[in-house]
């Protein structure tokens, strides 16, 4: 795409973007006693400036929150993960537009908008990450060195000249990232004395910076942007969506930006909202704006074009212009955002079968060109009025169309993964009545039932074949993505498999017809859905899960027996679980865990739980059924138990006196968190002392990751485990002791006695029951908006400087922990029950699945941020529970069958056939696989996020062997969405992609427009000694070359390939390697940011002309050189040719840069340079 932007002179000669990050809008805004906490800004906003709230997005975190606001555009939630440091951000910015940008501030921001970027034009100055400390005993410091650094940046430039010019150069952007706002607010919570006093001083180093620019240019040209990148919630979070997050001051001043301006009024009537009332500010007017508003209204200041992918909206109000400068800015802006959705319309037309495309009807070619003529002609008339209606006209028209081909394929992609999520359900069903049902059995003993068995109807074969013919044919002629291979061709194979595994479902039913049992099953099938309602209500109200509690709560005192022979349930057992369920229903309704720490709470439940243990050991001790070392095992864990609450109240309280994290005790965390899960594996197999050391291990980390009532909700739900583990005991009907049992050996029959059985419908109510338990451990003390916040304190125990990955590492393994111990029983189950675990995974299963398609068809696109985030995080959390499933019954089956004691792990539970291990190969069958990046581009947040959607390659050399495939390659690579080949005359080549350029190569100086605006070029022009004579052969293969490569440095050209040869060398004594060597030499030395050479061997191809010489090496290589080191087909060379562009260059490629202030070395630019010999490229090729 073109970037847009308007002719006139710039209303303001430098910009300072300021970004406060973590600085919320009601806390700057408010007073405190009737004064301001920042009183020079809020003078700003009455005396110079204009403000407003930007209003953000989910998520709520630093990486999209500073790309809204210096690129423009929305990224979505899949940007988080990943990171800070290691991944530039990849679309246009106003850091690439300026001239130069001098940045100060984090290590976590900075880098990703200065990676990628021409060399010397973002200059960067960041403290190290380990400042970043939130046990630090004064955060703001990392504000007070940004404005010191900036400060004396100026100073020295008063005596450095040529850093003076530079500085008074136009179009300069100073950016400014505060991060102790955001440190002190995770830290303390941003209603802390810290955390006020934080934005005094950002309000006094503000000043300083004013002063520091005014006193510096004395020409106010400047100016000025305050703002921040998010807020954040009462509790010091952030992420999910809430209005104290996503609400941020914004405050623009200085030279082109309008003063303040009057209160709207209405019939003389001031009109004003509460808030700004009580903040004070009911005098003036309030301009909100959204975040990625805020790019567009930047670049027009400077006069510099619009970040290629912004979707902000000028906000002209903002402008202190001419009438004509407003208007052309915003004509600019409606330009750039056509021209947007004219590639993404092209796009969509190119890969979609013309009987299959519908265009966006409200703004076609033709409206587009009247559009824009009108708006001409009313700027040409001064109508700027009507200019500006008609430019926000196409602004809005252009973002309905983006949305238009955002979800075009919404509907085909939507119908196709609810196939698949019904087809695997059946699946499902199919299984566990052939593997695991009477099913078989009954169908053998008649021959109707044999028959239906075998059945298979041909007219399902037929439409399963044309669905995937029409599909497939669809996916080809379109070009789709693999991705979408996937969604449409899935859907496909698992109905085949269905309808080839459908014998069992057809007998069943035949079986259901004939026995009459219609009603009973309905009714069977009827209650399971109720519970499944239940959990997926309890998704968005945790008290929900109260009733399934209530329900789950009350089941022993219905069934009244066992099921499969078994005595009655002894009253105090049904007593105590109903007292369980009811503890683990109460959790539902307190307040959600993460909103405020309280560390007395979690040193109680470890006292509690310390006392729980040795109520433990003292009753299995007194059924005498554990072996005598257990006791001491657990003893051990209980002593870290004590030594976890004491690094609890050690750590917290050295936090809060603010003398940060004790070495001792960080070591001590980090040590227990490991130690913990390996001393269960000391122990013996024994059922009841496995299970209690496995709970015991678990509580330790659990207990170092606390910050409220959550370690109680863990003892709640340990101890409803052990009395679900006793009921079904009982029910079972077993006749040992259960303190007796023990978990199999691999292939033993150790315990319980007796084979392996079919399912029954009890076992449905167990898995039932395992998943209700699942979700309710997530749910029990968070929900969706807990996990999405970020809050460090969770982590104090084992780090406080910042680190998300290990941070974010922790926070995923404390939520894990409880799904890990409801499995570990599950498990244990599993041996009482005598039935695989297979079984009841595949049940599992299909209730999730059923999950997962109500969350599909509840993915919002509009409403709240809030409601759209936590729609798209059912869906995800839904799917990836099958995901890890598989691994905690794998964990699971570690934990309690390995012993260091034996050596060997057991291969299964007692009594059961088809354990973990069986499952494992079984995940292609069972896991709807779903790509979230394709969730979100089709189905989640509008973002419009159109990456530069296609690269400008220039070809030199395209009638060569090597040029022509080269050709082929780069039409068909959905990368390129151009290309340009510079040739000596007209090649026969129809596409549209393909722009030819007729020059004269001993002329080329007169053709630079040519050269311009290719971001890679490939140079293949190349002649023999013996077609050219010795001086024609040095002009092309040298000369050409180098003129070549020169016109395109200048023009910017980031990316030269160049085909050379094996042997290449400026020092041979043979014409054709030295030529090569001394063209490699020369555009070596040219600089690009990137420069590939390639040295193929003797190419394999068919010429047009005759060279006989290298006809008979081909045929003697074709024979001989199997390995093919000694030749490679032009077809390879141009796929590796374009495989390396699109790869990210190696770490050779990027060498250590010079030091600051010294010119870069020839031999420092050498070291940029790729060398792919003939292996290299055959790999690449291959590949």
């Amino acid at each position: 795409m073109t970037p847009q932007g308007h002719q006139n002179n710039p209303a303001a000669t430098r910009l300072v973007l300021i970004v406060g990050d973590g600085l919320r809008a009601d806390t700057f805004f408010s007073l405190n006693n009737v004064t301001s906490r920042a009183p020079y800004l809020r003078s700003v906003m009455e005396n110079n400036g204009t403000w407003g709230i930007s209003h953000t997005r989910v998520p709520t975190e630093s990486r999209p929150g500073h790309v809204a606001i210096i690129a423009g555009l929305y990224e979505d939630p899949s940007a988080i993960a990943r990171g800070w440091k290691e991944n530039p951000v990849e679309f246009d910015s106003l850091f690439n537009q300026s001239r130069h940008t001098w940045c100060w501030g984090s290590p976590d921001i900075l880098p990703m908008f200065a990676a990628g970027s021409e060399r010397g034009h973002i200059e960067t100055s960041m403290y190290a990450a380990e400042e970043e400390d939130f046990a630090s005993s004064d955060a703001s410091l990392l504000d007070t060195w940004v404005f010191d650094k900036v400060e004396a940046f100026f100073k020295s430039a008063s005596h450095d000249k040529r850093l003076n010019e530079r500085l008074h150069q136009d179009r300069v952007i100073f950016f400014l990232h505060l991060l102790g706002l955001d440190t002190n607010g995770h830290a303390h919570k941003p209603h802390s004395d810290e955390y006020l006093r934080n934005i005094e001083v950002v309000d006094r180093g503000v000043q300083r910076i004013v002063e520091v620019f005014e006193e510096f240019y004395q020409d106010q040209q400047t100016a000025y942007i305050f703002t921040s990148d998010h807020g954040m919630t009462d509790w010091g979070s952030h992420g999910a969506g809430d209005p104290s997050e996503t609400e941020t001051p914004v405050i623009f001043w200085g030279s082109g930006v309008a003063p303040p301006r009057p209160a709207w009024q209405v019939k003389g009537r001031v009109v004003y909202d509460r808030r700004v009332q009580d903040w004070g500010l009911g005098h003036l007017r309030r301009h909100d704006l959204y975040q990625a508003d805020i790019t567009p209204l930047a670049a027009s200041i400077l006069a510099i074009p619009i970040p290629v992918n912004s979707v902000g909206k000028l906000h002209i109000e903002y402008l202190n212009t001419s009438e004509q400068y407003k208007s052309a800015a915003l004509f600019a802006n409606a330009r750039q955002m056509l021209s947007q959705y004219q590639v993404k319309r092209a796009n969509k037309e190119a890969n979609t079968l013309q009987a299959l495309y519908w265009p966006f009807t409200n703004l076609t070619p033709d409206r587009e060109l009247q559009a824009l003529a009108n708006i001409r002609q009313a700027l040409k008339n001064h109508d700027y009025e009507e200019a500006n209606r008609g430019s926000a006209g196409v602004i809005a028209v252009s973002q309905q169309g983006l949305d238009y081909y955002h979800h075009y394929d919404r509907l085909l992609l939507s119908f196709h993964i609810a196939l698949g999520f019904v087809g695997w359900i059946l699946l499902m069903l199919c299984h566990l009545l052939r593997d695991h049902s009477g099913v078989m059995r009954m169908a053998g003993g008649t021959v109707e039932g044999r028959r239906v068995w075998r059945s298979s109807s041909r007219l399902s074969v037929v439409v399963l074949v044309l669905w995937g013919t029409a599909n497939l044919t669809r996916l080809v002629g379109e070009g789709r993505p693999w991705q979408h291979y996937l969604y449409l061709l899935s859907p496909v194979c698992v109905w085949w498999l269905v309808q080839r595994c459908s014998g069992p479902l057809r007998v069943a039913l035949l079986l259901i017809s004939s026995f009459n049992m219609v009603w009973e099953i309905a009714i069977r099938f009827l209650f399971i859905l109720i519970g499944i309602e239940i959990l997926v209500a309890g998704f968005f109200v945790r008290g929900a899960l109260s009733v399934g509690l209530a329900c789950v709560g009350v089941w022993p005192g219905v069934l009244q027996g066992s099921s499969r022979g078994g005595g009655p349930v002894e009253r105090s057992l049904r007593l105590g679980w109903v007292g369980a369920c009811v503890l683990l229903a109460s959790f539902t309704y307190m307040p959600v865990v993460g909103k405020e720490a309280y560390y007395p709470l979690v040193e109680i439940a470890g006292l509690i739980a310390f006392t729980l243990g040795g109520f433990g050991i003292y009753w299995c001790g007194g059924e005498g059924g554990l072996p005598r070392h257990i006791p001491s095992v657990v003893y051990l864990q209980g002593l870290g138990v004590l030594t976890s609450v004491f690094l609890v109240h050690s750590s917290t309280r050295s936090i809060a006196d603010k003398q940060g994290l004790p070495y001792y005790n960080q070591l001590g965390a980090w040590a227990l968190l490991v130690l913990s899960l390996v001393v269960p594996v000391l122990g013996s197999r024994n059922m009841m002392g496995r299970l209690l050391s496995v709970a015991a291990a678990l509580f330790c980390p659990f207990l170092l990751l606390c910050i409220r009532h959550e370690a109680f909700f863990y003892l709640a739900i340990t101890v409803a485990m052990f009395l679900w583990l006793f009921l079904e005991f009982y029910l079972a009907g077993n006749n040992v002791q259960i303190a007796m049992l023990k978990f199999a050996t691999w292939g033993g029959r150790e315990g319980v006695e007796g084979g392996e059985r079919v399912m029954e419908w009890a076992d449905v109510r167990r898995a039932y029951f395992f998943l209700f338990f699942i979700i309710l451990a997530f749910f029990g003390t968070g929900n969706i908006a807990s996990v999405n916040s970020f809050d460090p304190s969770f982590v104090y125990c084992f780090v406080t400087v910042f680190s998300p990955f290990i941070m974010g590492a922790l926070l995923l393994f404390k939520i894990i922990i409880p799904f890990l111990l409801v499995t570990c029983f599950f498990h244990a189950i599993c041996t009482l029950i005598k039935v695989p675990t297979r079984a009841l995974f595949y049940v599992f299963l299909a209730m999730s699945d059923f999950m997962a398609l109500h969350f599909f068809f509840l993915i919002r696109t509009e409403g709240s941020w809030l409601d759209i985030g936590t729609s798209l995080s059912h869906y995800i959390i839904t799917m990836a529970t099958t995901l890890f499933i598989i691994i905690l019954l794998f964990l699971a089956k570690f934990l309690t069958t390995f012993s260091l004691l034996t050596g060997v792990i057991g291969g299964g539970v007692v009594g059961a056939g088809g354990d973990v291990d069986c499952v494992l190969p079984r995940v292609s069958e069972v896991v709807v696989v779903v790509d979230i990046n394709v969730i979100f581009q089709h189905l989640s947040l509008p973002t419009y996020i159109v990456k530069m959607s296609g690269l400008t390659a220039l070809v030199l050399g395209g009638s060569g062997e090597v040029g022509k495939q080269l050709v082929k390659e780069l039409i068909t690579n959905n990368s390129f969405s151009r290309v340009v080949l510079v040739t000596r005359r007209r090649l026969d080549i129809s596409s549209d992609k393909v722009e030819q350029k007729i020059v004269d190569f001993d002329k080329l100086e007169d053709y630079k427009e040519a050269f311009k605006d290719a971001q890679v070029a490939y140079c293949c022009l190349g002649t023999t000694r013996g077609k050219a004579g010795a001086n024609g052969f040095v002009k092309v293969d040298r000369e050409y070359v180098v003129t070549s490569a020169q016109l395109l440095k200048e023009a910017g050209c980031q990316h030269f390939n160049l085909v050379s040869s094996t042997g290449a060398n400026k020092d041979s004594c043979f014409l054709y390697t030295k030529t090569k060597g001394e063209a490699e030499k020369q555009v070596t030395e040219l600089g690009f940011p990137r420069l590939t050479i390639y040295r193929p061997s003797l190419l394999l191809c068919d010429r047009q002309e005759n060279r006989f010489g290298e006809k008979v090496a081909q045929v003697l290589m074709r024979g001989f050189d199997w390995r093919n080191k000694m030749s490679i087909g032009t077809d390879t060379v141009a796929s590796a040719m374009v495989a390396n562009t699109l790869e990210s260059p190696s770490q050779e490629t990027q060498p250590t840069p010079p030091p600051e202030g010294q010119t870069p070395s020839k031999a420092w630019e050498a070291q940029k340079v790729e060398i792919l010999e003939n292996v290299d490229i055959l790999r690449l090729g291959i590949d």
